[in-house]
């Protein structure tokens, strides 16, 4: 086994992913769970729910907010941990893929909820920077599945999911058929959204400078997790639903932007 297998991007396509900040720990707990134990990559995804349930418990209630805000970045490389499990062991699963987007939405939706009861500010107010965190994710998502793909990747995402997908060996199509529906109800309409507002990304090479996908790994769930778990251990936490309602949408509109009117014309087609 070796740190290629377990990576989503050949070597000379990666770039520096600021939201994948928990990879090397990731790495290390996959170097020993693959020889000494049986856990699997399912496992260790209800394990990165549990830490993120127990995070929004304690936010909720005001207390412990050091070991919650702690809790995000672990929850983090737990997330990086399971999909480089299943790699490192060659049993990729579409039931492993939608479970973990699954379990991302309610953990990130009980997040916000937790942390608009303990500053005290709107729910409606929360879920609305909530359903807008999840469109950051998206724009993220988008151009790093394109990125997989252009560069003969990890291709377990599809640009556009709403077919049923070929099942791996691993996968219950009961169980696979369910998470696929709920993906299409939580999570389609928003990356239809960002297909709309950048199109011409999906066509070969799509212009992707490492550079680029450095720029928007800031909006994926990772950073949007350590930026709530440093606001929180600072005592900020009042401004985590503003800086996901205006200043993150507005950077990803912004990258968006010049993805699709600035780099598109300035440079050759690259993966």
């Amino acid at each position: 086994m070796n740190d290629t297998s377990m990576e989503k991007l050949p070597e000379g396509s990666r770039f520096i992913d600021l939201s994948d900040y928990g990879r090397p720990l990731a790495l290390h707990l996959v170097r020993f769970l693959v020889p000494y134990t049986s856990i699997t990559a399912v496992t260790v995804t209800l394990a990165a729910t549990v830490a993120g349930l127990i995070a929004a418990v304690l936010i909720w209630n005001g207390l412990w907010l050091i070991p919650a805000a702690l809790l995000l970045p672990v929850k983090s490389m737990l997330d990086a941990a399971d999909g480089s499990l299943a790699r490192a062991r060659n049993t990729p699963s579409q039931v492993g893929r939608f479970l973990d987007s699954f379990c991302d939405f309610f953990v990130h939706l009980a997040l916000f909820v937790a942390i608009a009861h303990y500053t005290g500010q709107s729910y409606l107010y929360a879920v609305a920077a909530f359903f807008l965190s999840i469109f950051q994710v998206s724009v993220s998502n988008y151009y790093y599945v394109i990125k997989r793909h252009a560069a003969a990747g990890d291709c377990t995402s599809e640009i556009d999911q709403r077919e049923l997908p070929e099942p791996f060996p691993p996968d219950n199509l009961s169980v696979m058929k369910f998470l696929h529906r709920s993906y299409l109800v939580l999570y389609w309409w928003q990356d239809r959204l960002v297909y709309h507002l950048d199109p011409a990304a999906t066509q070969a090479g799509a212009r992707l400078t490492s550079a680029f996908m450095t720029t928007v790994s800031p909006l994926a769930m990772g950073f949007q997790l350590l930026l709530m778990g440093v606001l929180i251990s600072i005592n900020q936490a009042q401004w985590i639903l503003f800086l996901f309602t205006v200043p993150a949408t507005v950077y990803a509109l912004a990258a968006i932007g010049y993805r699709r009117f600035v780099l598109a014309r300035a440079l050759p087609a690259t993966v």
